[in-house]
């Protein structure tokens, strides 16, 4: 099985920003906004991030507005250090005194969808143009555990056994979301606020 690894958007820090510095040299022209798995770690320089949710849990994998993607905490790092293979490590810097690095996978999976099945898969909701889930070739095999895919930056895949490594370290606020689901559309949703209950006919 195939995940996709996040940070739990609703609850703990959240840092944005990049200094215009870090962001010509990170981010240039014609490159997606996001890590596009470039190596990046030759070109690293202080990206002047601000932590935008000074109140919230310090998990172990924070959400950056505009930023890197996969920021880590240093308990994270020990517990996926069996998979990093084509990844690189960054030292982020000191988060409330506590270590974080960026996770930046470089190995790009070509041959991993198996697109007349994920057209079946999609099929199954309303929203096929929309579905981000896909069906994996029954053939394929991991080459690495985490990894990337064309057209999809700022994402970053890993497989089972990163999840379970995850699990068992019980990590906070690290999401693994099975990109086989039928609706994708569910992610997207659980980063809304619940709607507020409806107020009862006089």
């Amino acid at each position: 099985m195939i995940f996709e690894i996040s940070p739990n958007y609703r609850r703990g820090v959240k840092l944005y920003d990049l200094s215009p510095d870090a962001r010509a040299v990170l981010c240039p022209p014609g490159v997606p906004e996001y890590f596009d798995g470039r190596p990046v770690a030759h070109l690293w320089i202080d990206p002047g991030f601000k932590i935008a949710t000074k109140n919230g849990t310090l998990n172990d994998m924070i959400y950056w507005f505009s930023g890197p993607d996969s920021v880590c905490s240093e308990r994270a790092l020990k517990a996926f250090e069996p998979f990093l293979e084509h990844v690189e490590v960054i030292p982020l810097g000191p988060i409330r005194g506590v270590p974080f690095f960026v996770l930046n996978a470089t190995y790009f999976e070509e041959d991993l969808i198996d697109p007349v099945e994920t057209d079946r898969l999609r099929a199954r909701t309303n929203y096929h143009g929309l579905d981000n889930s896909f069906a994996v070739r029954t053939s394929w095999k991991p080459r690495y555990h985490m990894f990337r895919m064309p057209e999809s930056y700022g994402r970053t895949f890993v497989t089972e056994d990163v999840k379970l490594a995850g699990e068992q370290a019980k990590l906070k606020g690290v999401a693994f979301y099975d990109v086989s689901e039928p609706n994708a559309l569910n992610f997207f949703r659980s980063l809304l606020d619940p709607p507020e209950p409806r107020k009862a006919k006089k």
